[in-house]
């Protein structure tokens, strides 16, 4: 990432004791969890996160640059290594939506509720139309 300093491992766990100490009390540390001065650790250094200490959260990792993903229990964890789950899920929800799938030469076009729109596979036409339908109505679908 531009503009941001890569850290040795010393580096980045030897900071630990200059956060902890600097922005919070050695009370307030020792009454966190690992998971929430982890999560702290991220935020002071500006590690993009998403979630909450509370329930789990990930993080890009500067030294590895792999994702991290803490949790407190495994099951909390999903991990799909592309969109297949997504797609699936999107080729049926527009087909209980009355989709109609058309092929083209090596093209697919889904039309669902007026909109078209197109994929090298029909799951691919599917999700797209999916998207398109769900980023324009206000209601989950």
């Amino acid at each position: 990432m531009a503009g941001r300093r890569r850290f040795s491992r010393e580096e980045f766990f030897g900071r630990l004791n200059a956060v902890l100490y600097k922005q919070y009390s050695c009370h307030e540390i020792e009454s966190m969890d690992v998971v929430e001065v982890l999560y702290k650790l991220c935020k002071h250094d500006r590690l993009e996160t998403v979630g909450n200490p509370r329930e789990g959260f990930a993080y890009m990792c500067p030294l590895t640059h792999r994702l991290q993903v803490i949790v407190r229990r495994e099951r909390q964890v999903s991990i799909s290594l592309d969109a297949s789950e997504a797609i699936q899920a999107a080729r049926v929800a527009v087909r209980d939506l009355g989709a109609q799938f058309v092929s083209v030469g090596d093209i697919v076009v889904c039309t669902v509720k007026g909109l078209r729109a197109w994929g090298a596979s029909e799951g691919e036409a599917a999700f797209r139309a999916f998207a398109k339908l769900h980023l324009s109505t206000k209601e989950v679908l």
